[in-house]
């Protein structure tokens, strides 16, 4: 389930069964990139929205609404861990 599409998929089918799904994205990561250009498909970790039908957006707006789904995004992690601090 490294797809974006097929994770979207999964989740709206046991929303109600878990009470929090989390998820952690990177948009730096250069391998799944690579990934979604080979495979056709924006991955899991980096996901392409686009992808998402009407239906799929709403429902995870919804889910974030009701703190169903946490996105942590963590592109300001690594922009940190590259930084030199002053001194």
């Amino acid at each position: 389930m490294a797809d974006f599409g097929s994770f979207i998929d999964h989740f709206l089918k046991f929303e109600n069964i878990v009470e929090r799904t989390t998820i952690n994205l990177n948009y730096y990561d250069n391998v799944l990139k690579i990934s979604a250009i080979q495979n056709g498909v924006s991955r899991h970790g980096r996901p392409d929205l686009k992808e998402l039908t009407g239906g799929e957006d709403k429902a995870i707006a919804n889910a974030l609404q009701r703190d169903k789904l946490e996105i942590i995004n963590a592109d300001n992690l690594v922009k940190r861990s590259f930084e030199v601090p002053d001194g």
